[in-house]
């Protein structure tokens, strides 16, 4: 998960998150309050945001063939009805984050917090390729780096067989065919090459 840089909210969406929130916490079921023009301009700009790469595990290029985009509520909209619509809770994310659901703990990482780094929290191990929780940082900040791990998944859903393993073959293939490559931010997974 590299570190988002937050940009303004579009005015619309300023404007009017608090009520559609609102509306929503008093509905049954969620859609978005505006149309696929609006919905076209704020997944853009929750992609530009990250260069096009999953908010969180850092798949690339969002919304190209295989990695389908979705815009994530960071704070399950199920659980957090009146931050459906609010612009820092909206982060863009692949299909496979996004289906984390509504598996929320306040301990998350949010990668848009002020003091997030991924050397704080993570380190990449190139002998497994594997994420994992920085041992040279806090128990604390090792304990939010695994829930982190464990709920997008970011090294693949181990109760599923195989894909544990295609993450890391996949990984490590992408890591030999570009580590030479000085654009990072058109890799898929940059915190490999960092």
């Amino acid at each position: 998960m590299i570190k988002v840089e937050r940009t303004d909210a579009p005015e619309w969406l300023l404007e009017n998150w608090e009520q559609w929130g609102k509306d929503y916490e008093e509905s049954e079921k969620f859609e978005w309050r505006f149309g696929p023009k609006k919905k076209r301009e704020l997944t853009d700009l929750l992609k530009k945001m990250t260069a096009h790469h999953c908010s969180y595990c850092d798949s690339f290029p969002l919304g190209k063939r295989q990695i389908k985009d979705t815009i994530d509520h960071f704070r399950p909209k199920e659980t957090f009805k009146l931050w459906a619509y609010l612009w820092g809770n909206l982060f863009i994310a692949c299909h496979y984050c996004q289906e984390r659901g509504s598996r929320f703990d306040e301990r998350l990482l949010k990668p848009d917090e002020e003091n997030y780094g991924f050397d704080e929290y993570f380190m990449f191990d190139f002998t497994t390729f594997k994420i994992v929780p920085n041992p040279l940082k806090s128990k604390e900040n090792q304990e939010r780096a695994q829930i982190t791990i464990d709920l997008f998944r970011l090294n693949g859903q181990p109760e599923d067989a195989g894909t544990t393993e295609d993450c890391m073959i996949e990984r490590e293939r992408i890591y030999e065919k570009y580590k030479n490559d000085p654009d990072i931010d058109c890799l898929p997974y940059r915190f490999m090459f960092r």
